[in-house]
């Protein structure tokens, strides 16, 4: 579709107006209302061309087509300036978020809600267990026969009009404490046979659920990873959808005190990307303060790509510990001289004590891959495990900063031989 299948004084008129306006930075329906109002003057022969008046609109008669998605198709080939947008944005994290949204409003709204309101109804019939944390525990009172734990909720996005389409399978969330189903205190307590891998609650054996149900009551006591992993299912949910505050604080407190390095992993990943997703700045620095990134991932790269930041020598030396190929002997055995070797290298090179990264660089330029962002298995796949640019693997990035590595490798072997061979004072 081209915009000459309506009248390019439309299109100028838009333009037009969109400078007289300040160039603001108008949305696509609003530049389609725009549009629509200018397409009514150039038929009154008002427009600011001076267009000659015709008989019926353009949109008018595109109305009769297609309505108003037909409009904004028009307006999306017009390629107005204001409406360009790189592949991804930061607005798309917030869409994906939205689809998260409604995906669960469609899922659990009828089946769970909260511990707060259940135990306001005396219908928690977990008896003998008081739960600290119970605000961001999710319980529901659905019949053991309609309960389905997995992978089975799907969507499809209509890349016309943007419609999202959610298939709703019936698919519970792992951490979902389900009323009815029943609990037992074990009789040997070390005897319980151990969770295997992406547990849930609904799974659980009685006397699971017991030991479960206990070690909520404190969730700093030692206990089989696996319950760990359940209760963090939640807390992802509401990192998602929920009481975001809350729930990465309590994944804080969990990573202080179970060191599991499949569960580590897991939270580092999705304490930075719902950080992202929820546009939370001041809590990515709070991870970094608290030294919780271990790992620059694909995830960091696109946060520096889209928002133009250069990388820092601390982001380069988490670079260089994941990079494989290179020698990291030097690196190993004093990262602190090192870093200032690289500190002096990004000096030469670059006349700043970071790399030049973001327009330096087409995210085009390397292959795609799948990366898991988070752990609960109920999400979709493409929120759990989008599609990203892969920036290991993009040759010319990776070529820059292997040269960069070289070159410190080279002096920290100088400055090495060279304290060998000054005598000590």
């Amino acid at each position: 579709m081209s915009c000459d299948l309506l009248s390019a004084g439309v299109s100028g008129g838009v333009a037009h107006r969109w400078r007289r306006a300040g160039r603001p930075a108008w949305t696509l329906d609003q530049t389609v209302q725009m549009a629509i109002q200018v397409d009514a003057q150039v038929c009154q022969g008002i427009g600011d061309g001076g267009t000659k008046p015709s008989q019926k609109t353009k949109f008018d008669q595109a109305s009769l087509r297609g309505g108003y998605m037909y409009m904004r198709k028009w307006v999306r080939a017009c390629h107005f300036c204001w409406l360009k947008e790189p592949i991804l944005t930061q607005a798309t994290p917030l869409n994906k978020i939205t689809m998260i949204r409604k995906i669960f409003s469609l899922v659990k709204s009828s089946e769970s809600t909260t511990v707060n309101s259940l135990t306001k109804s005396n219908q928690l019939a977990v008896k003998g267990f008081t739960f600290p944390n119970q605000d961001l525990l999710f319980v529901s009172d659905k019949e053991p026969n309609n309960i389905s734990v997995g992978l089975s909720i799907s969507i499809s996005i209509s890349f016309y009009d943007g419609e999202i389409k959610f298939n709703n399978n019936n698919s519970d969330d792992p951490s979902t404490i389900f009323l009815k189903l029943p609990i037992k205190k074990p009789t040997r307590p070390d005897s319980i046979e151990p969770l295997g891998y992406y547990p849930s609650y609904a799974t659980l054996n009685p006397e699971q659920r017991w030991v479960y149900l206990k070690w909520l009551q404190d969730v700093t006591e030692e206990v089989d990873v696996g319950y760990v992993f359940i209760y963090y299912y939640g807390l992802e949910r509401h990192l998602l959808t929920g009481k975001f505050d809350r729930a990465f604080d309590e994944i804080l407190k969990l990573r202080r005190y179970h060191r599991n390095k499949s569960f580590l992993g897991y939270s580092e990943s999705s304490l930075v990307n719902s950080s992202l997703l929820m546009k939370r700045p001041d809590k990515l620095t709070e991870l970094l303060k608290k030294n919780v990134i271990s790992d620059f991932s694909n995830s960091l790269f696109l946060i520096a790509y889209y928002n133009r930041y250069d990388l820092s020598m601390e982001n380069l030396m988490l670079i260089f510990s994941r990079m494989s190929g290179l020698n990291k002997r030097y690196f190993r055995e004093n990262r602190q001289q090192f870093q200032n070797l690289l500190s002096e290298t990004l000096a030469e090179r670059f006349t700043a004590y970071s790399l030049p990264f973001a327009n330096n660089y087409d995210v085009s330029k390397t292959t795609r891959a799948r990366y898991p962002l988070f752990a609960n298995i109920s999400l979709p796949d493409d929120i759990r495990a989008p599609d990203l640019p892969n920036f290991y693997a993009h040759e010319k990035l990776m070529n820059d900063l292997k040269n960069v590595f070289e070159i410190t490798h080279k002096k920290f072997k100088t400055w090495k031989t060279l304290n060998k061979t000054q005598p000590s004072s």
